[in-house]
């Protein structure tokens, strides 16, 4: 009977046609309707469209923010976040199209609201269509950027200049006219962190909290690019705009969803601007902008209006194991006992015996969330973490090690002091160190500083590391170090340009029980290999120049 129906539905109301859509506009409208009242649905209309998502009242002092109702950052959280120094100059990046009346408008109000030194100008122009660029002191001193696509791609179009670019960008429609100060507040707003746009005049943006004059504020909708600030460091981590959105929009939602995925949150500066015909949604374009309405739900799960609430990081949790079955068995359940739901757990078996092999089936049974990734041969404990790595699919890495167990701040609070320090791309914890006697103490690490921890005052293990994935993707472990890899990481982690610091929470139990041959640490070899690893950093250190 279920079925018969659903084919008379799809006969009178094919999918994605407009009469589908209307069809679930008031399907939708009836159950809300009928679930909430007219009281009900009025609140949550309203809600949606002219409320940011924030609770009215705080969580109590060492709640875990992730743990609200709405997992998005709330006002208090984002003012703790390091705010980052601008650029110099921003590039602003405008695609120009054939209205040459929308094109001078936007120079021109560029010119009268704008200060040159604030900014270089680019502008992407079809090859062809260079010679009709509108006669304007803009387009004289601009940086002309041409391209030859017979089928205009917008992302593939920007990618000509976000990839070049090493400064703050603005992405700007030419049928987009700024007004006074639109520059300055959005600067001011991102605080160099975040993905901002602007207001602009009712129904001429797709996220509703941009319509109308306001403050600036935190949204849960997409950033819509007809005017977009992205801080050059937001962009170094999130990377260009994906060019599979070749249809017609959604580059913008794909966008603001990387950014929240990454941990950068949104905002709507209190700059305005006059965003004429809202280009980005004419009915001739109603089939292709269905077209990437697909993709994003392939990709993500979401449904216009595009309330991306439910947007939030992802964590990759690494355990390799061989062999250590009891070990392993309050590893995993202390993992599975965090306090931020949000992540995976990869549990890497290196060739280990049937016992080990039946406790992570025992658990993968009860959490889909454990994924279990077998070895056709013993590799070793670094080679089984790159295994895990290449497997993940959050956009933050944890590792962990069979015998030790983690508290359930373990994932929170890293993520945390990651998100509220923006320049850092790993960071390493305190943790207790459990005795041979069942004796506990807790190790406070110092500040990064190279010398000290070259001297190995300190000490960094994998098993007390939070970062951003593209880092161990970029560094990889040299499997030839493996009793000192860590310490050897650290070092090669740095040349790369990658930033790391101190978390100062506690957040595992550091298992040093047993005799010292159980534990990497504890061993002639790992001693040795850490010396050979000092000697090599006191060499290299001793060639570089000093001016």
């Amino acid at each position: 009977m279920l079925n018969t129906l659903k084919k008379i539905r799809d006969f009178f109301f094919p999918p994605f046609s407009k009469r589908r859509d209307v069809y679930e506009f008031f399907r939708k409208g009836l159950l809300m309707l009928r679930r909430k009242g007219p009281k009900g649905m009025y609140q949550e209309i309203h809600w949606r469209v002219s409320k940011p998502r924030r609770l009215s009242h705080p969580n109590s002092r060492g709640d875990s923010w992730w743990n609200k109702t709405n997992p998005l950052m709330d006002e208090s959280f984002f003012s703790q976040i390091n705010e980052l120094s601008l650029t110099e100059k921003v590039d602003i990046l405008i695609c120009v199209g054939p209205n040459q009346g929308n094109v001078l408008a936007c120079l021109s109000s560029i010119e009268k609201y704008t200060n040159d030194y604030e900014y270089d100008l680019n502008l992407v122009v079809h090859q062809k269509d260079v010679a009709n660029l509108p006669t304007h002191r803009l387009v004289s001193k601009a940086h002309l950027v041409t391209h030859d696509m017979d089928l205009f791609n917008y992302s593939r179009a920007n990618n000509l200049v976000l990839k070049e670019s090493t400064g703050d960008v603005v992405l700007l429609n030419d049928d987009t006219e700024v007004t006074e100060d639109w520059l300055v507040k959005l600067r001011q707003d991102s605080k160099g962190v975040a993905l901002t746009g602007a207001h602009t005049e009712h129904l001429r943006a797709g996220n509703p909290q941009m319509w109308g004059q306001g403050l600036a504020r935190l949204t849960n909708y997409p950033i819509n690019m007809f005017c977009a600030y992205i801080p050059s460091r937001l962009r170094s981590v999130v990377g260009l705009l994906d060019e599979e959105f070749c249809y017609y929009g959604g580059e913008d939602v794909d966008y603001s969803c990387r950014a929240l995925l990454n941990g950068f949150p949104l905002v709507i500066s209190s700059a305005f601007v006059q965003h004429k015909d809202n280009q980005s949604y004419k009915a001739s374009k109603d089939l292709l902008i269905k077209e990437s309405d697909r993709l994003l739900i392939e990709m993500y799960g979401i449904e216009a209006p595009f309330d991306l609430s439910g947007i939030k990081p992802k964590v990759s949790v690494i355990l390799p194991t061989h062999n250590r079955p009891d070990l392993l068995r309050p590893a995993i359940k202390s993992i599975m006992q965090v306090d931020f739901d949000n992540f995976e757990l990869i549990v890497v078996d290196d060739f280990s015996n049937k016992e080990t092999s039946e406790v992570i089936y025992e658990f993968q049974k009860q959490d889909d969330r454990i994924l279990a990734i077998r070895l056709p041969r013993n590799v070793g404990s670094s080679k089984a973490r790159s295994v895990g790595l290449k497997a993940s699919r959050g956009q933050f890495i944890l590792f962990t090690d069979d015998d030790d167990t983690v508290l359930s701040n373990r994932i929170s609070k890293p993520l945390e002091y990651l998100i509220q320090h923006p320049t850092l791309d790993v960071v390493y914890c305190n943790y207790n160190l459990v005795s041979h006697d069942g004796s506990v103490t807790p190790i406070v690490a110092d500040q990064f500083d190279l010398q000290s921890y070259l001297e190995m005052n300190f000490y960094i293990g994998f098993g007390m590391l939070l970062g951003r994935k593209g880092s161990f993707m970029d560094v990889p472990f040299m499997s030839l170090y493996d009793k000192a890899v860590d310490y050897d990481w650290v070092f090669r982690l740095l040349r790369k340009g990658y930033k790391i610091d101190l978390c100062p929470e506690i957040v595992m139990n550091y298992n040093r029980t047993g005799a010292p041959k159980y534990h990497l640490s504890g061993n002639q070899s790992s001693i040795d290999l850490h010396e050979t690893i000092h000697d090599r950093e006191s060499l290299l250190r001793g060639m570089e120049r000093r001016d």
